[in-house]
């Protein structure tokens, strides 16, 4: 659970190369601030929010929190993310969403990983509920989805 203001980076670069992914269970809850998932634009942070099979868990984005990929790979494909007036950015790289319920939040993307490969792809549903609009949005460079 990331609580209160300021950024807390989760930076390890984990690849097939140095022994898999990261394997923690559980559910993740951003309140306040920013987690930051990743360092570099193109390193691979394998599951850096666990274990990338657990498609039980949730990943819930309070309001004015941000959780902020900055590298590919580092997104659980099969988790269910609850984006309650807070923001998905993906800074960089690629990454795979499970299925999204959007309550008056943001997806936004500004870098994709590379010429030939885009930022974010949907692996599930997209519902969007709540009182006020939510918004998906690119920007930038390869900043495309799936």
């Amino acid at each position: 659970m990331k609580e209160g203001p300021g950024t807390t980076i989760l930076a390890f670069v984990n690849t097939s190369a140095s022994g898999g992914s990261n394997s923690f269970l559980g559910n993740v809850s951003v309140n306040a601030g920013t987690l930051q998932l990743g360092n570099a634009a193109g390193s691979q942070f394998i599951n850096a929010l666990g274990s990338a099979t657990d498609a039980a868990r949730t990943i819930t984005i309070a309001s004015g929190a941000i959780l902020d990929f900055q590298g590919r790979d580092a997104s659980p494909g099969a988790a269910t993310y609850v984006v309650n007036g807070g923001t998905i950015r993906n800074t960089s790289g690629f990454n795979m969403l499970g299925p999204i319920q959007l309550n008056a939040g943001t997806i936004s993307t500004l870098l994709g990983n590379s010429a030939t490969f885009q930022a974010l792809a949907f692996n599930g549903d997209v519902t969007i509920g709540g009182a006020a609009a939510s918004t998906i949005s690119t920007t930038g460079t390869n900043a495309t989805f799936t």
